[in-house]
């Protein structure tokens, strides 16, 4: 995800830097909002998960597809110009998504989440990609304006998220050495993963 959340504001850099900036700070001020008000929160459920469980596992679920309508106006704005780019654009969100479920997986499947329920959540995280690209390359101009913002809002509440509830639940599983050298690595494949589709 942090990776991801790289690659997400790297982009958004070259729509507009302080539209980027923008998005970020709402993306920031968002998670950190909606985390604030699950936690006051005694009736929060999720599957038979206990109250702090169930408010993480509803944290990254929200934030996974909340961000998930960025990466659909991405495809829908990146199909307004050549096919190439369009047909580049959705097979690297596409194969982003792999790392994004398997994400989502994670969370779940240690928490007594069956596979295919896990599954489930995590196709559900990235159906507003389909849902959003039609109306986003329907009405480019507008999208194209606030792609910056959503692309800076999806980057601040994925590092957020990373910072706040994933490295340290690593870290209470695996050795901190461990996570950062997993962490590197990821930040290292996606960068390559880059290169050699862009």
């Amino acid at each position: 995800m942090l990776a991801a959340s790289g690659s997400l504001l790297y982009e958004g850099m070259d729509y507009g830097l302080w539209y980027l900036e923008l998005g970020i700070i709402l993306g920031l001020v968002f998670v950190w909002l909606s985390k604030k008000w699950l936690e006051g929160r005694e009736e929060v459920r999720f599957e038979n998960l206990d109250r702090v469980n169930a408010s993480k596992v509803i944290m990254i679920l929200a934030v996974m597809t909340v961000h998930s309508f960025t990466e659909g106006v991405g495809v829908g704005v990146s199909f307004s110009g050549s096919e190439g780019l369009g047909q580049f654009i959705t097979t690297a969100i596409a194969i982003h998504n792999i790392p994004e479920g398997l994400a989502i997986a994670l969370v779940l499947i240690p928490r007594g989440s069956s596979v295919f329920k896990a599954s489930l959540w995590a196709v559900f995280s990235s159906l507003p990609q389909p849902l959003m690209a039609v109306p986003a390359f329907m009405f480019v101009e507008w999208f194209h304006e606030i792609l910056p913002i959503g692309l800076g809002f999806a980057g601040g509440a994925m590092i957020w998220m990373v910072f706040s509830e994933i490295i340290p639940e690593a870290i209470e599983d695996a050795k901190p050495s461990i996570v950062a050298t997993v962490v590197t690595l990821s930040i290292a494949a996606m960068l390559i993963f880059q290169s050699l589709v862009g």
